[in-house]
């Protein structure tokens, strides 16, 4: 099961490890960003026992900082992708992904609890088609927020990254209805669900040559 993070990044990459050279031109990049998300993934069998689907929700309420002279701009995205396949005939029927900032997301700041509601377009590859899904959703956690800390460092030529991850992670349940073309594509609960908290920031620097 993949943790929900409260991540507190810290990415700084360096464009000479061993020290400035000559002709070449630096740019420098710097963000900060915070937020709350949900996940949710779901698996279900039809009444016939051969047709297969899984589904996946996620959705995410989060603000980025851009540097001066920029400032905050908030986001709201979710999204959902869905395989079915039918196990009889050994066909995907339905291969469909797609988000929208169009939906209306509460997520409680302790992580105990969370919605989503709203009409999602997704681009279904196998006929082609767009379909427009209605999500009603409900996070509820069933575990406590566990506290996780972790460093990581990367080295190749030209640049040095270093990360620092300090989060906290909750697992969770979620339930409801994602229907569309006539479909319940979460008729049951779901198999994993977790809630995220994040703080992230990042500097970086590319480096040319002239």
């Amino acid at each position: 099961m993949r943790p929900n993070f409260l991540i507190v990044v810290s990415l700084i990459v360096f464009a000479f490890a061993t020290g400035p050279r000559a002709n070449a031109a630096a740019q420098v990049a710097v963000g900060q960003s915070s937020g709350s998300n949900v996940i949710a993934s779901f698996e279900s069998l039809d009444a016939s026992g051969y047709v297969i689907t899984d589904t996946f929700v996620f959705a995410d309420s989060g603000i980025f900082n851009n540097p001066p002279p920029g400032g905050p701009t908030p986001s709201i995205v979710a999204g959902i992708g869905i395989s079915q396949f039918d196990q009889c005939s050994g066909l995907l029927t339905i291969a469909a992904a797609g988000s929208t900032d169009q939906v209306t997301l509460n997520i409680a700041t302790d992580l105990s609890t969370a919605t989503l509601t709203g009409t999602i377009p997704v681009d279904e590859v196998v006929s082609g088609t767009t379909l427009y899904l209605t999500v009603n959703m409900k996070w509820t956690a069933t575990a406590d927020i566990v506290h996780q800390v972790s460093n990581s460092h990367v080295r190749v030529p030209g640049f040095v990254a270093a990360a620092h991850f300090n989060g906290d992670l909750r697992d969770g349940l979620a339930s409801g209805s994602v229907s569309g073309s006539g479909q319940d594509f979460t008729p049951d609960v779901s198999i994993s669900a977790q809630f995220e908290q994040l703080v992230e920031g990042q500097v970086s620097v590319q480096v040319t040559k002239k």
